[in-house]
């Protein structure tokens, strides 16, 4: 129990040592914190409390005029959030795509021995992958409805040699 607490604290979920709803630890409530996963003030560590008050209250406010729900408002934020990381991830795969499609042609001019073939065909099995990989994160990602041409337009991978 104390080790769970300990990880607990040092993991920054937990500022107070008193567990909720224990009966041993009285009247003091719990201290727990969510994690700062939408936050993008890096600086201020009570920001994301700031931002989730002022989306409760524009979630409120929009119930009252009929905008639908809070819980419809706060999912539609979580969404749009969950939307943009599929984004990023996209474009991070992207340029990995780049470098290793790079790598390719670098290793193409070498690939006169066994050795250099060898390496060759790895990176372009490994450029394959992850241009099958970035056309799986695209249709995910809703990016585009025809995602395996486009990247493969894009991202045209050296033949085998």
């Amino acid at each position: 129990m104390m080790r769970s607490l300990h990880l607990l604290r040092s993991s920054r979920l937990l500022l107070s040592p008193r567990l909720p709803n224990h009966s041993t630890h009285g009247q003091q409530p719990a201290m727990w914190l969510l994690p700062r996963l939408f936050s993008s003030h890096k600086n201020d560590p009570n920001a994301w409390m700031v931002q989730a008050e002022l989306d409760a209250i524009a979630a409120t406010n929009a119930k009252a005029s009929k905008q639908g729900t809070m819980n419809d408002q706060m999912m539609n934020k979580f969404q749009h959030e969950l939307d943009g990381e599929k984004v990023h991830n996209a474009i991070k795969l992207q340029d990995k795509l780049k470098l290793i499609i790079q790598k390719c042609h670098d290793a193409r001019s070498g690939a006169v021995d066994t050795r250099g073939r060898k390496l060759y065909s790895a990176l372009r099995k490994k450029a394959l992958q992850m241009r099958q990989d970035l056309i799986t994160q695209r249709e995910a990602a809703g990016m585009s409805s025809d995602a395996a041409g486009i990247v493969e337009a894009a991202f045209p991978i050296p033949p085998n040699v």
